[in-house]
């Protein structure tokens, strides 16, 4: 009866070292994975420190600035006005861009007018009998004035 019993209490000593790898292993991919959110968090905030333009700055003064903001976080009035600039830098910063566009001609286009698309950086696409591009549609428009064309924006 003895050997019985060592035999489950060994299989059930076995059962409980095999979950408690498991765990470890979860553990450590958790880890894994928290480490990996916080990078590509700190990266974010990288970008959002070069796109309010002041990368340049010192570590110091940046510091400073950091630890007046988590003065302020719990301030509502400062929340507000914090949220309003952000809407006003995206909205201006979705007036400059610039988007994907195909361009095709009824007619061929004159010859300075395939001039400036090629300064825009407009390719003229063989196959397909269009142009191709990144670019502003309003300044396109305004440069194809008169013009028999079709414009298909890409998103």
């Amino acid at each position: 009866m003895s050997i019985i019993n060592g035999v489950i209490m060994d299989k059930k000593k076995y059962m409980f070292e095999e979950k408690q790898k498991k765990l470890k292993e979860k553990k450590e991919l958790l880890k894994f994975k928290e480490k990996q959110y916080m990078n590509k968090k700190f990266l974010d905030m990288g970008k959002l420190v070069h796109l309010s333009k002041i990368s340049n700055l010192d570590d110091q003064l940046l510091l400073g600035a950091f630890l007046e903001i988590a003065e302020r976080m719990n301030d509502e009035t400062s929340k507000s006005v914090w949220l309003e600039k952000e809407k006003k830098f995206r909205a201006q910063d979705d007036k400059n861009v610039q988007t994907r566009i195909l361009l095709s001609f009824k007619n061929p286009p004159p010859l300075e007018v395939r001039n400036s698309l090629r300064q825009m950086k407009f390719r003229w696409n063989e196959f397909r009998k269009e142009y191709q591009g990144i670019g502003d549609k309003a300044a396109l428009e305004n440069l194809l004035k008169g013009l028999q064309y079709d414009l298909e924006e890409i998103k």
